[in-house]
């Protein structure tokens, strides 16, 4: 006969036979023959009997249980918010600041994201540009029913959590789950986490570490993001720098093209936008265009045009700082803050020849006073995760050469400069990287 051992919510000491776990509604949820994986699965236990305040269990895997450890339940939805007590100080810290970008982990239901809006909105009502909120897919229970696709029409992003998922999920089902909610995506930047764990101690990556970065490129992640590694690692550095080797590499390679070919987004919502794109990027391909540039308020027009995964870089042009943040995570999108008094959808060339060689982003003031850091928080050492917009590997270059031709105005190419289609300009004259302009025809001068 197996040993019992037993979960239950006394305040006392553990021991051999039993432990409290402090999470009554895990006890409520859990069901006989469900299963609780303890410390990312490397403890598993399954239920065997369940009573008020408390839960028996056979031990499938054994290992130890340390403190403040997490408990994972594959089997069980739990009906609680997924925001702890900490984690609304926390958003009410980061709120004051004044973030971009929020993610929210541990989201099981539509609910978890309309109830992290609802806080955020709650804190500053008039705030008209509020932080965006990134859903962490990272439980079983998003791919229940039609949950997914309520979470990626109410998120403004999605986080593909790979290592997190496969604890509660099969390993073979996690490649299979990661696809899926990638084409689901509905136009909206995909950040997939890494798991390069051996450079927390290592310098270099593991050849499928390295395999697995490639992969999630090819299937079209808007972005790529390191955690521990740069967070808490030995090598930061060397962990961003072979991120971004991996991104050149993969983007330099031909097979890159035709991927993004067969894996474009299909858009079929018939409106007018949709209908303005589609041909931008068909003329841009047509014309040999070095860049498409859009004008946008929001950052509609330009996400729309990421989806569609075109050859040539995203030029957003936009009036609001916040959007050009907003817009840095999106694939291919290359954000450029163009103040109001200097605006001018009218005439491209003047606008672009007036607009200030260098610029930079002033970070927004707080709306309101930005709490104390909560008392439990402890002073950070560390470096935060780092997220690597992909669709980019020469941007750095490309902008520097935008700023070079805009201050100088020889900016120069048939007619004023651009062909215009609603909202979006295709510019060829810059060639990206020689920094050269077009040679002209006398016919194309005049």
């Amino acid at each position: 006969m197996q040993d019992i051992f037993r979960f239950d919510l006394l305040d006392l000491p553990g021991t051999a036979d039993r432990v409290r776990l402090p999470h009554p509604e895990i006890i409520e949820a859990s069901k006989v023959g469900h299963v609780l994986l303890i410390d990312d699965g490397k403890v598993k236990l399954q239920v065997v009997e369940t009573g008020p305040g408390y839960l028996d269990c056979v031990v499938v895997v054994p290992g130890k249980i340390k403190d403040k450890k997490g408990v994972n339940t594959p089997d069980s939805i739990l009906q609680i918010s997924c925001l702890t007590k900490k984690d609304r100080e926390d958003l009410n810290y980061m709120l004051g600041i004044g973030v971009d970008c929020v993610a929210l982990s541990f989201v099981q239901r539509p609910e978890d994201i309309v109830e992290i809006k609802r806080l955020i909105m709650e804190y500053n009502p008039t705030n008209a540009f509020p932080p965006h909120v990134m859903a962490k897919i990272e439980k079983p229970s998003c791919f229940v029913g039609d949950s997914l696709e309520k979470i990626v029409q109410l998120s403004d992003g999605i986080m593909v959590a790979r290592g997190d998922l496969g604890v509660e999920c099969a390993p073979e089902d996690v490649p299979i789950l990661q696809k899926t909610t990638r084409q689901m995506k509905q136009g909206k930047p995909v950040v997939a986490r890494l798991k390069c764990s051996s450079m927390i101690d290592n310098p270099t990556p593991t050849r499928a570490e390295a395999s697995d970065a490639a992969t999630a490129i090819y299937d079209g992640a808007d972005a790529i993001m390191l955690s521990a590694e740069s967070a808490a690692g030995m090598y930061p550095e060397e962990a961003v720098l072979m991120q971004q080797r991996i991104i050149n590499r993969v983007e330099g390679d031909p097979h890159y093209s035709l991927y993004l070919t067969s894996n474009r987004p299909k858009i079929t919502d018939g409106t007018s936008a949709s209908a303005i794109i589609l041909a931008a990027r068909q003329i841009a391909t047509n014309v040999n265009a070095k860049c498409i540039a859009s004008f946008t308020v929001g950052g509609n027009t330009a996400r729309l045009a990421s989806m569609k995964r075109p050859e040539q870089p995203i030029l957003a042009i936009s009036p609001l700082i916040e959007t050009c943040r907003h817009l840095a995570m999106s694939w291919g999108v290359y954000p450029e803050y163009c103040a109001e008094g200097v605006l001018d959808t009218d005439n491209f060339r003047s606008m672009l020849a007036l607009r200030p060689p260098r610029l930079e982003l002033p970070c927004p003031a707080p709306t309101q006073s930005p709490p104390d850091p909560p008392a439990c928080r402890p002073k950070r050492t560390t470096n935060p995760p780092s997220p690597f917009p992909v669709g980019r590997a020469d941007r750095f270059r490309f902008a520097s050469l935008l700023r070079e031709s805009w201050g100088s105005g020889s900016l120069e190419s048939p007619g004023r400069g651009t062909r215009r289609r609603g909202g979006i300009d295709i510019w060829h004259s810059v060639n990206i990287h020689t920094g050269q302009r077009r040679g002209m025809t006398k016919k194309e001068k005049g």
